[in-house]
């Protein structure tokens, strides 16, 4: 009997209800979507699972409201807006996709204008919902943190729809591989400019605080559900419209996740960032060093050059946002990547060596400009290497001169 009283005392105390009926809806929606019984990509069968998906919501929302909340069962209320907050973003998925079917099969816009009649009503649903957990419980959101979400939710239902649809329509006629692929570009960088804001101002975390649930848990899981269902929305909207995503373009965002990461990460208590300040840097070192192929994809309308000119400013500027108190240990790693980046470019093995020597000595005045031992050691080390290769090949060593 202890293992099934540990069993049952953990079920008590862990009531693992919600959970599970949250778990079972989305299986459920699934295997009638698979089975033909709700065909999400259809007007029709879209309004069903929205419909479906928006009940269950509400439902849960109004017994954490109207019956735990008034009787202040904390832990069953905070599980209710965990679980809403990430449930909530399984409607637009569904919308996106009937919209992509509509625009893939050039059917008429009186689907389309259905199919954005759904996004619209989300889009008005969702604000009205969070006023209303907001005036019931007085969650700590602030008022631009519920203004931003209600624009991103509203892009994710109605925007994200509309543009899966003109993609589905668009590509490989109107729309050229290499538009599609600057496209794809402004799209998540224009991303990650807009989740930039839920990095910022989430305070403690760990410490009692007055007003209900006395934390602003629930509102960080909130905005940390947000910074990853945005992303996965929009790359679910490009994949419907025929186009896959490529690493230039989802680094910018992949990068604002980590400092979302990281600013909940340092309202918890958690000082990482020692570790996510090189986030950064190796980013930019990956588009230095990853092959072109893989990072720009086919048909990219700029090669790895203008690569490197739009990304590294980005890494750079991305730093104090990723790791806000180690700013030095940031910008000395995309310096790296940095000084790195004409490698890539360069157009043969002898430019690239006369490049490093030119590093090593620039290198070596530095450190001795700012009496840095390390650095005048190792830059006249590196000088010295250098140029004992070179001219060792110069002499034919290497068979430098026998061409």
């Amino acid at each position: 009997m202890g293992a099934l009283g540990r069993w049952l005392r953990t079920t008590f105390d862990y009531n693992p209800t919600f959970p599970l009926s949250a778990l079972a809806l989305l299986v459920g929606l699934r295997l009638l979507d698979r089975e033909g019984g709700l065909d999400t990509g259809t007007v029709g069968g879209a309004a069903g699972g929205v419909g479906l998906l928006e009940a269950y919501e509400l439902a849960l929302l109004g017994v954490a409201l109207l019956f735990l909340w008034p009787r202040r069962i904390a832990y069953e209320t905070t599980s209710i807006l965990i679980i809403a907050a990430v449930v909530r973003f399984a409607a637009p998925f569904a919308v996106a996709s009937a919209a992509a079917d509509l625009g893939g099969a050039g059917e008429g816009a009186g689907g389309l204008a259905a199919v954005l009649g759904l996004g619209l009503a989300l889009s008005v649903l969702m604000p009205a919902k969070l006023a209303w957990v907001h005036r019931r419980v007085g969650l700590e959101l602030a008022p631009w943190e519920r203004r931003l979400d209600a624009g991103l939710y509203a892009a994710c239902a109605l925007g994200l729809p509309l543009l899966a649809e003109r993609l589905a329509a668009w590509t490989g006629g109107a729309l050229s591989h290499a538009g599609a692929r600057a496209l794809h570009l402004a799209l998540w960088w224009g991303a990650a400019l807009a989740l930039a804001p839920l990095a910022r101002g989430l305070p403690d975390l760990v410490g009692a605080r007055p007003g209900p649930l006395r934390s602003r848990v629930p509102a960080a899981v909130w905005r940390g559900t947000v910074a990853l269902a945005v992303p996965a929305l929009l790359a679910n909207a490009l994949w419907l419209g025929g186009e896959s995503s490529t690493p230039l373009q989802i680094l910018p965002a992949a990068l604002v996740l980590v400092a979302v990461g990281g600013a909940i990460a340092r309202a918890a208590g958690v000082d990482a960032d020692r570790v996510l300040a090189h986030a950064p840097g190796l980013a930019a070192l990956v588009v230095v060093v990853a092959p072109a192929e893989w990072l720009l994809g086919r048909g990219a309308p700029l090669a790895r050059p203008g690569a490197l000119l739009l990304f590294l400013p980005v890494a750079a500027a991305l730093v104090p946002l990723v790791a806000p108190t180690c700013l030095r240990a940031g910008w000395a790693t995309v310096g790296l990547a940095l000084a790195a980046a004409p490698l890539a470019v360069l157009p043969d093995v002898h430019a690239a060596e006369g490049y490093l020597l030119a590093l090593a000595a620039a290198t070596a005045g530095v450190g001795a400009w700012r009496r840095h031992d390390l650095l005048v050691g190792g830059g006249a080390l590196a000088t010295a290497t250098l140029a004992a290769h070179l001219a060792w090949r110069e002499a034919g060593g290497l068979g430098g001169t026998d061409a």
